[in-house]
C-alpha cells in the first residue's frame, strides 16, 4: 500500500477506522475535512474491491449526501457512522446519526431542479439507488 492509502485508512481523533474484508467503516465527527476524506475513503476502497469508478462515484455521492443530511438535521459536529461496502448483492453505503426521528423523505423536487431550496438530496438517493438496482431504507 502506498503513503497515500496509508494516511487514508489510518484513525485519528474524530475519525476512526474500521477496514475489514468486507469495506470499510468510520465512525466520525462530521465537518468539512472529514467529509472530504470519507469520500476519498469511499472511492479507494471501492477500488481496492475491484468496483469501477462509475460506480464508486455514485457510492461518493451517497455518502456526500448522507453526511449532509445528518449535519442537516443534527448540526455540525455530530457524530456518525458511515459504513461502504461490497457482497454478493453489489455495494452498500450505510450512515447512522444520533437522531432516530429524523428519516429521508422525498417530496416533489426532482435531483436536476436548481431552484428547489431542499429535497434535491432524498431525489438523487432515491433516484441513484433506483438506477442501480439499489433500495434505500431507515436501516430498521
Amino acid at each position: 500500500m502506498d503513503a497515500a492509502a496509508d494516511e487514508l485508512l489510518q484513525s485519528e481523533p474524530g475519525f476512526y477506522v474500521q477496514d475489514g474484508a468486507a469495506g470499510v467503516i468510520v465512525h466520525l465527527v462530521a465537518d468539512r475535512g472529514s467529509l472530504a476524506r470519507m469520500r476519498r475513503l469511499a472511492v479507494f476502497r471501492l477500488g481496492k474491491a475491484g468496483i469501477g469508478l462509475d460506480l464508486a462515484q455514485d457510492a461518493e455521492l451517497l455518502v456526500s449526501e448522507l453526511v449532509g443530511n445528518a449535519v442537516r438535521a443534527c448540526g455540525d459536529g455530530v457524530p456518525l457512522v458511515v459504513e461502504v461496502a461490497t457482497g454478493t448483492d453489489g455495494v452498500r453505503v450505510r450512515g447512522h446519526d444520533p437522531e432516530p426521528g429524523e428519516l429521508p423523505r422525498r417530496c416533489g423536487t426532482t435531483a436536476g431542479d436548481r431552484q428547489a431550496e431542499g429535497g434535491r438530496g432524498a431525489a438523487a438517493r432515491f433516484g441513484t439507488c433506483a438506477g442501480l438496482g439499489g433500495r434505500l431504507d431507515a436501516g430498521r
